[in-house]
């Protein structure tokens, strides 16, 4: 006789539906938790997954997930309905809310039927206002107030919720950066931090199977070295590939011509192989 124990079903469905880096961060349950990652390696995926499980342990749950653009509000909540079904409990997605309608606060809900619910937010520090609950941010360091932003979400966990804030770099004179570097700092140093920190880069996700879950199969060596190499080569610079792939902060402060500088002088023509003299 076989007997199906949560943990059992629990760890069943991290071992179907993620990879392991994905697994770590499941597993961590720490009350606050920060990851500098690569872009699209399912790091929103897994983050909607615990959610939904959260709600489904805990009668009555506000979860208030923030992210950079609406889209991305969307796509989580639809990764959030995909999860309730497969934890097969009863939850209602009721469209877009208007929370408060003076400062123009929306929320795409999901609702339970233990009292739970999960709000998607846009990138608005209002919405955080008179709220509690656990707090998500993702893309935290593309928002566009991050201050703002923080300082009206901090005291959301105040009553024992916990924090997550997911996202790739942009550049060293943001929040986030800031948040992450002294966790960082401080873990190097043996001192005390709350913080939990992850970080994937591409070679770490490609190295957990990501490559052979995008293209279906499995893959020699070579091959997910092709698979890097080939993102590498179409990222056409190094700021990029070193922000968006390989969790590396691009300081412009500390370049000589920032990039968006020398493209406010470059020719149209730039790059045409007709117009090439030599040289």
């Amino acid at each position: 006789m076989h007997i199906t124990t949560p943990e059992k079903t629990e760890q069943a469905r991290q071992q179907k539906y993620f990879l392991p880096y994905q697994v770590r961060w499941i597993k961590d349950e720490s009350a606050f938790k920060i990851k500098e990652k690569s872009r699209r390696i399912g790091m929103t995926y897994v983050q909607s997954y615990e959610d939904v499980r959260d709600c489904v342990r805990r009668d009555r749950l506000p979860v208030w997930f923030s992210s950079a653009d609406e889209s991305a509000a969307r796509e989580y909540i639809l990764y959030c309905e995909q999860w309730a079904q497969i934890f097969n409990v009863v939850a209602k997605n009721l469209g877009e809310v208007v929370l408060d309608e003076k400062d123009d606060v929306k929320a795409f809900v999901i609702e339970f039927a233990n009292g739970s619910r999960i709000n998607a937010l846009r990138s608005n520090p209002k919405a955080f206002r008179s709220k509690g609950g656990k707090v998500v941010l993702d893309e935290f360091a593309w928002h566009d107030d991050q201050a703002a932003l923080w300082m009206a979400a901090r005291p959301s966990i105040t009553w024992g919720y916990p924090i997550r804030i997911l996202s790739t770099h942009n550049g060293k004179g943001c929040l986030y950066y800031r948040l992450l570097d002294e966790a960082k700092s401080k873990q190097a140093k043996g001192v005390k931090t709350p913080w939990s920190v992850h970080t994937t880069d591409i070679f770490t996700a490609v190295r957990e199977g990501l490559a052979d879950k995008i293209l279906r199969r499995a893959l020699t060596d070579d091959e997910r070295q092709a698979w890097i190499q080939e993102q590498h080569d179409t990222c056409l610079d190094e700021e990029t590939w070193q922000q968006e792939f390989c969790c590396l902060p691009v300081d412009e402060a500390t370049a000589f011509l920032p990039y968006d500088l020398i493209a406010t002088i470059e020719d149209d023509a730039a790059g045409d192989p007709e117009k090439y003299t030599g040289g």
